[in-house]
């Protein structure tokens, strides 16, 4: 039989709240499936690392990614550019 995990375990795995799990489930956010026992609500141990899997992003390469150009006063090299205009 495979172990069932508390609310308290998964907020441990996850880095939050026990109370973070419980209001994530009650809005409707992305949690892993969840057990009802009774009162009890409980996750399996598969679930919780197959969400964990789909949870991940695929980071694109910092390379492949252009810098932005802050906006602010023009450089030096663009001042005198302008003014051979």
């Amino acid at each position: 039989m495979e172990k069932l995990l508390t609310p308290e375990v998964l907020g441990e795995m996850l880095g939050m709240s026990v109370q973070t799990v419980y209001n994530r489930r009650a809005q409707g956010l992305s949690l892993p499936p969840a057990v009802k026992l009774g009162r009890l609500l409980r996750f399996r141990q598969s679930d919780v690392q197959d969400w964990i899997t789909s949870q991940m992003e695929n980071p694109v390469p910092i390379m492949a990614q252009p810098i932005p150009r802050r906006k602010g006063r023009p450089s030096k090299e663009e001042q005198v550019t302008s003014r051979g205009k």
